[in-house]
């Protein structure tokens, strides 16, 4: 009889409130935003407080677009406007070498973009999946507990052209 993972539980964040127990979650998955991590609004500087909480106590960390900039700024990183604009559709990135070889992948990553600002400093500690012309960071990873992207792997292509 094959193995049957465990229901997965979820609790989205409409009301910016953040757990005290981070036992509760297998992972935490940081997203999307209108707001700019760089702004001066007292629910971001929350969420970065309890990123940096979430990473030192080892805690599985996914984060997407705002998600990948939060986990950045949280972490000594640092996030601005894009200098060359916005990013908006499909686009690819290479890996990079390190990459490459711890994730075993070597082919481009191919995701969808809407953003216009980027990391442009990677957090101490923290490397480069890899990036684009457009791009230098568009995604960074940190041991086996931080992942982070700039474009959105939740939106298949199919999803997108299917509207």
């Amino acid at each position: 009889m094959p193995h049957e993972p465990p229901p997965a539980r979820s609790k989205g964040n409409t009301d910016r409130q953040f757990p005290e127990d981070t036992s509760a979650y297998d992972l935490y998955m940081l997203t999307g935003s209108r707001a700019s991590v760089y702004e001066e609004l007292e629910w971001i500087a929350r969420a970065k407080e309890f990123v940096r909480r979430l990473g030192n106590e080892k805690r599985k960390i996914m984060g997407i677009c705002f998600g990948h900039q939060l986990v950045a700024e949280s972490f000594d990183g640092r996030v601005s406007k894009n200098p060359k604009g916005w990013e908006v559709g499909w686009a690819s990135f290479e890996l990079s070498p390190d990459a490459k070889k711890e994730l075993g992948q070597t082919t481009p990553v191919d995701l969808y973009y809407t953003h216009q600002d980027a990391v442009l400093t990677l957090p101490t500690g923290f490397k480069s999946l890899g990036g684009n012309e457009k791009t230098a960071f568009q995604g960074m990873y940190k041991d086996n507990s931080v992942i982070t992207f700039q474009g959105h792997p939740e939106f298949p292509k199919e999803i997108i052209y299917e509207s």
